[in-house]
């Protein structure tokens, strides 16, 4: 089998509803480099990180030429972006000097997942650099293809992270035109709704959340968990904690978290310590920071850590270890390029200052990150800041751009699709009380006890956590 067409069916495999069949991520014994690194995507998309690092790292002692080092060098990252082990595999970097060695037919997919695996570390900057070489995707094997959705969205999330709403929009809006299977336009769809929260547009990113939850969506592989996750995201921007923390929850699968990738980990831990704090409950937000400590150093989960460090010790009137965690985590998201991420701790820079008295040194703080991100659409951005000054009774000076319109026009296609899509993609579902699950996370059981939570709290983990039946 050609390389082009044993590309061409991982990806076809990858779009579906359904789990991912073990026959995809257990190659033969005898298998090349090439069929290995395939296996270990199909793994990653299953959950298995850490048999898909084991099976990058044997691809990686075979592979000698451009395309089969690429593909191991994305196998690597993906596998490396949720496993417990940091194994090398080929670098990322190294692949980037590769891809004019590529191969027509196979320079569009083989970029994709070089992205993707760039995008699953963190490695925003270098996820770029493989965006700015991509060629347009207009085909893939020289036709219309179901994962192409899935590029498009890759395309978006590269220049959403990096803190450009309004061309994410217009590559996401440009997927939406294809004809492609449900499952993969769901994504793309969801993409959107994250986006359009970023963007401000609370009414439709509202909606989109809603029709997402509604579903009773399944996590059966990574493209289902990444639609729970991105609504997850866009709630969060919303400044939903609560929804946000129920779609991180349905996305997990597992009380561990160890199905998603560690960016997603930290995130979720993030949010639920977030839900804690709004509820005054310090133990249970203490205790979720304690959950995140381990990915302190980590160079995908720090500046994620770092954040959780400062909404901590902001609650608890450490306003100078607020300020400096949210000022580290600035600089460690900066350094790879995580503008989305650079900006979330520099509000908290700012919120912080305010509780350090420091009024109009906050006043000029936000407004200096609203005059950045405005540009860009950012209107989430404008929003968090505004509320914060308002506290103080001081305000933002007016929009000069407003940011994000949408291409379409009267009925917005990719809501309807979002809602029909969504409704065909259902399953039973089982609840578990998160007590129940969080006895087998960990020998010290660090969620907070139910009998101190309030009752959001409590309908929260009674209702939340769900799995496939």
């Amino acid at each position: 089998m050609s390389r082009a067409a044993q590309l061409d069916r991982l990806l076809r495999g990858l779009v579906t509803v359904e789990p991912i069949p073990p026959a995809m991520w257990r190659p033969a014994p005898s298998s090349d480099a090439f069929t290995l690194s395939s296996s270990a995507i199909a793994a990653v998309w299953a959950g298995e990180f850490d048999i898909a690092l084991q099976l990058a790292r044997s691809a990686s002692a075979l592979a000698t030429d451009p395309e089969a080092r690429a593909l191991t060098a994305a196998a690597g990252g993906l596998a490396r972006s949720g496993a417990l082990s940091q194994a090398p595999t080929i670098s990322l970097d190294e692949a980037l000097d590769l891809h004019a060695a590529f191969r027509p037919e196979l320079r569009i997919p083989l970029l994709c997942m070089l992205g993707e695996s760039a995008l699953s570390e963190a490695r925003i900057d270098l996820a770029a650099q493989f965006l700015h070489v991509m060629p347009a995707p207009v085909e893939l094997f020289g036709g219309m293809h179901p994962f192409l959705p899935f590029v498009h969205a890759f395309r978006a999330r590269v220049r959403l992270f990096a803190g450009d709403v309004i061309g994410a929009a217009h590559e996401a809006e440009a997927g939406m035109a294809l004809d492609v299977p449900p499952s993969a336009r769901l994504f793309l769809s969801a993409t959107l709704t994250f986006i359009a929260a970023a963007g401000g547009r609370r009414t439709r990113a509202r909606a989109g959340v809603r029709s997402i939850l509604a579903s009773d969506l399944s996590p059966t592989n990574a493209a289902l968990s990444g639609v729970l996750l991105l609504a997850a995201y866009a709630a969060d921007l919303d400044n939903d904690t609560t929804t946000a923390a129920r779609a991180v929850l349905r996305a997990a699968v597992s009380a561990d978290f160890a199905r998603i990738r560690t960016v997603d980990r930290g995130w979720a831990l993030e949010v639920l310590t977030r839900v804690a704090l709004d509820e005054g409950d310090f133990d249970a937000a203490r205790a979720w920071l304690l959950r995140a400590m381990p990915f302190v150093d980590h160079p995908i989960g720090g500046p994620t850590v770092d954040r959780i460090i400062s909404r901590v010790a902001l609650a608890e009137g450490d306003a100078q270890g607020a300020l400096l965690a949210a000022e580290r985590s600035v600089r460690r998201a900066r350094e790879r390029g995580r503008e989305f991420e650079a900006v979330a701790a520099e509000l908290l820079v700012g919120k912080a200052r305010i509780a350090l008295q420091e009024r109009g040194e906050a006043t000029r703080h936000f407004e200096q990150v609203v005059a950045r991100t405005d540009p860009a659409g950012f209107a989430s951005v404008r929003a968090s800041a505004a509320r914060e000054l308002r506290a103080i009774g001081r305000r933002l000076p007016p929009a000069a751009h407003h940011g994000w319109k949408s291409s379409r026009h009267g009925n917005d296609r990719s809501d309807c699709t979002l809602r029909q899509d969504s409704a065909t993609l259902t399953s039973p579902r089982s609840s578990t009380s998160l007590s129940t699950l969080c006895a087998s996370t960990s020998p010290v059981c660090c969620t907070p006890s139910a009998s101190r939570r309030g009752p959001a709290s409590r309908r929260l983990w009674a209702d939340a956590w769900v799995t496939m039946s």
